[in-house]
């Protein structure tokens, strides 16, 4: 059963942010040393700036940890090398495909859902062509979390006991779904033994708080705050669930797939080597500090937060997880939600990963 909810108050106004939101320019702490080392993983290999003054590139995103490659790429200046000037507009996803197909938008940041894989089935230029957060093991950012007092209790244990619970996700017919199928059927049980509704992130953990839901599928850095605030339990990693699952991805629409492939080419070389920065952040603990101050000022949401919350896997040869999409967009088949059939290849774009991965050179772990 799905129904829709709203949850009036945001909970922006709880994470006592002692940073503001605007975006910030270069960053100029970071030790010589540490930006030395994280350069030495991806070779410069970048056009100059046109001479006339920067491209504006219009990307559509909610704003979020998983878009730290997006962030990475701003204060670090890589968009700046490829003569890119990123202006972000903040939109929901559908908003971004209406705008990727029509040209007024050239870069999306959402997740996968149904009304992405219509739009895609109806032949229009949009595509999948770079990873924007997903759940490898060890980077499971997204989990399904419990309120407090349900798993305190010994209520919830198991997925079985979910049956007729009230399940949060900030959309319907998305790749949540998709996820809690999955975890349901070990139980014996399908997305209809739950009550599945739709709460935007910033209101989940408001919703949890007031006995509101049950549960949700909810991501980082909300979650850890939610944590700290003692109203959830992260119960299952989304890496535990599927593991490599991919949630985030980045679109091109017409402007790039169609009408300028050689911006799209110069973003993603710009995405792929903040992407690396990024991995040698989290997974080298090189320039950790640095790379967290950035995805702060970005977000909002306090540096001592992020740094305890669970990271967002990120392929550093930026490309998504094609096996994972390819077992999404059967799943969303075989639940009728499609308009009309298409393959991965309707779905998916690796041109411009791949090129960036390769004029980058291997990425060593």
């Amino acid at each position: 059963m799905r129904t829709a909810l709203i949850v009036g108050l945001s909970l922006w106004t709880l994470l006592a942010c002692t940073t503001p939101r605007a975006t910030p320019t270069a960053p100029q702490s970071a030790s010589t040393e540490s930006r030395a080392e994280t350069e030495s993983a991806a070779p410069p290999a970048v056009a100059p700036a046109a001479a006339s003054g920067p491209t504006l590139v219009r990307l559509g995103a909610n704003v979020g940890a998983s878009d730290a490659g997006i962030f990475l790429a701003m204060d670090w200046g890589y968009f700046a090398e490829q003569g890119l000037e990123i202006e972000i507009i903040r939109g929901s996803g559908s908003e971004q495909v209406a705008a990727l197909a029509t040209g007024e938008m050239d870069v999306g940041a959402g997740a996968v859902s149904a009304g992405l894989l219509n739009a895609m089935s109806r032949e229009l230029p949009l595509r999948i062509v770079a990873d924007k957060g997903s759940n490898p093991p060890g980077f499971g950012y997204q989990a399904i979390v419990l309120r407090k007092d349900l798993w305190d209790s010994g209520q919830v244990r198991s997925w079985a006991d979910l049956r007729g619970r009230r399940i949060a996700a900030a959309s319907v017919r998305s790749s949540v779904d998709f996820l809690l199928a999955r975890g349901l059927a070990e139980a014996g049980l399908k997305l209809e033994d739950v009550d599945l509704v739709q709460v935007a992130y910033p209101d989940m953990n408001m919703a949890l708080a007031n006995g509101v839901i049950d549960a949700a599928s909810f991501w980082e850095p909300l979650l850890t705050v939610g944590l700290e605030q003692g109203i959830l339990v992260r119960w299952k990693g989304i890496d535990e669930v599927d593991p490599g699952h991919q949630s985030g991805t980045i679109l091109y629409g017409t402007s790039f797939l169609a009408n300028r492939p050689e911006l799209g080419h110069r973003f993603m070389l710009a995405y792929v080597r903040a992407l690396r920065l990024y991995n040698d952040a989290f997974r080298k603990g090189i320039g950790r500090d640095e790379v967290i101050a950035s995805i702060a000022r970005h977000t909002g949401v306090r540096p001592d937060l992020l740094a305890r919350g669970v990271p967002v896997g990120l392929n550093p040869d930026g490309c998504a997880n094609a096996q994972d999409l390819a077992d999404q967009v059967a799943w969303f088949r075989s639940q009728g939600y499609l308009q009309r059939d298409l393959d991965l290849d309707a779905v998916l774009d690796n041109r411009f990963c791949q090129q960036a991965a390769q004029q980058l050179g291997p990425y060593s772990y």
